[in-house]
């Protein structure tokens, strides 16, 4: 999904990874391996949210959807 969003595929949508414990170690190895042989770069990792907190995760897809709103088509992925 992130390299769908990093290639504008498809809009840019939030991207909520839920358990900062799960996914600690692939955000390190994609700083360490991927950002630095610049693969991606650093603003990449703004592309998605990690949080353990199922309120936050809620509130920025909520916060998405007041300032964005809900999407003009659903992508054939979705569908």
């Amino acid at each position: 999904m992130v390299t769908l969003v990093q290639t504008r595929r498809i809009p840019e949508f939030p991207l909520v990874l839920f358990g900062t414990k799960f996914w600690k170690g692939l955000v390190s190895w994609m700083k360490q391996s991927m950002e630095h042989d610049q693969y991606i770069s650093p603003s990449d990792f703004n592309l998605f949210k990690i949080t353990d907190d199922p309120q936050e995760a809620i509130d920025i897809i909520l916060d998405y959807e007041r300032r964005i709103g809900p999407p003009d088509m659903v992508p054939k992925a979705f569908a």
